[in-house]
């Protein structure tokens, strides 16, 4: 049986390539508290920089359960995921202590029996001790929702042969978000680890897929590109206030009723961008390649912003913008320059990395044939 090619989306690639950037941004982002006291003008720059995952979980389900095959699910995350997570993790026990402080490489390679035991049991318990997988709660929660891709399959599957339970599942879903938001997550206690986070993780997915179906219908609105850009900025400004305002950071994150709905505005707003460009051959081609590095990009950020911080670049680079623009400004200019050098190095680490396997492969592939020969 021939395997069912299934075309990219430019717009959904597109918007792949924001997320990566506003993830990096939130790493990068200047703290919004100062001197004790909330700073609004950092607050809702956090706030347009908090929802890259939660775009992450509906780009996700927009296309996963076109998959009926559990078998090719669980090996598809086995080589693009697990795989991956599990060098890294492992070069970054060995070279993390150099990556940080610059130490010796030796003996930052150096660990002792019952450090590797105990990392490989904080793995099972799905906890990121290592230093500089912190990160790395998104690749273990994406794993634990193909474990349960049969029923989510199902149950997408149930939904989409009624609107209305669709509809019922959108309205049900968002309202359990809102109490969340409203109990400070004390309802639901959503958090980065486990079935905590793989909750909402499937819940953003299904949006996510039923949205992806609509696309067509969305897309015969010619201004809605409009309203979906608008949508975010007033949803990030309401935001920012309520976290001014009550001090509390929960709405924050990407698994509250405005992470949701800023997710839907960017998925919809590049919808429209992807449209424009498909008789753009050279960007859409373009689109499709960074979009490819977008999950090595994602893996090495970090390191690549700890050597930045060793050598002491983010602070050198802020001092130098106090001395030629206002304070607000400044900050604007921080952020976005801290995320396109963050992304053009580690841009650089993926392709290098791509290159590098690549080529792996083609050696293997030579020497396979020429063994069969």
């Amino acid at each position: 049986m021939r395997k069912k090619h299934v075309t990219r989306d430019v717009g959904i690639e597109l918007t792949r390539v924001f997320a990566c950037l506003v993830v990096i941004g939130v790493h990068t982002s200047l703290t919004d508290i100062v001197g004790g006291v909330y700073d609004p003008s950092r607050g809702l720059i956090n706030c347009f920089l908090a929802d890259g995952v939660a775009v992450f979980w509906l780009i996700t389900g927009c296309f996963l359960f076109r998959n009926s095959s559990y078998k090719n699910t669980l090996v598809r995350t086995a080589k693009s995921i697990a795989l991956p997570i599990a060098i890294y993790s492992i070069a970054c026990l060995f070279f993390s202590g150099f990556i940080i402080n610059g130490g010796p490489l030796i003996q930052s390679t150096y660990h002792s029996v019952e450090q590797y035991f105990q990392g490989f049991k904080d793995a099972i318990m799905l906890k990121q001790t290592v230093p500089l997988t912190g990160h790395l709660w998104y690749c273990y929660t994406y794993i634990l929702v193909m474990i349960a891709f049969p029923v989510l399959s199902a149950f997408v599957q149930w939904l989409q042969e009624d609107d209305k339970r669709e509809l019922w599942f959108c309205i049900i879903s968002f309202v359990f978000l809102i109490v969340n938001d409203l109990t400070k997550n004390q309802t639901f206690a959503f958090s980065h680890h486990g079935l905590n986070a793989a909750v909402p993780a499937a819940i953003e997915m299904i949006w996510g897929s039923i949205l992806y179906r609509k696309k067509e219908y969305l897309l015969k609105h010619k201004f809605l590109w409009i309203a979906a850009a608008m949508g975010f900025v007033v949803l990030n400004v309401i935001r920012m206030v309520i976290v001014w305002k009550t001090m509390t950071k929960a709405i924050l994150y990407w698994y509250s009723s405005i992470g949701l709905l800023c997710g839907l505005c960017v998925i919809v707003f590049f919808a429209f961008v992807g449209k424009g460009l498909a008789n753009k051959k050279v960007i859409s081609k373009m689109v499709l390649w960074l979009a490819k590095q977008t999950f090595i990009i994602y893996l090495v950020h970090i390191p690549v912003i700890s050597v930045l911080k060793r050598f002491n670049i983010p602070t050198i680079f802020l001092e130098r913008l106090s001395l030629y623009t206002g304070r607000t400004l400044r900050e604007i200019l921080y952020t976005v320059g801290m995320i396109l050098v963050v992304f053009l190095v580690s841009l650089v680490v993926s392709a290098t990395i791509n290159f590098i396997t690549q080529l792996i492969h083609k050696v293997l592939a030579f020497k396979t044939l020429d063994t069969v020969k």
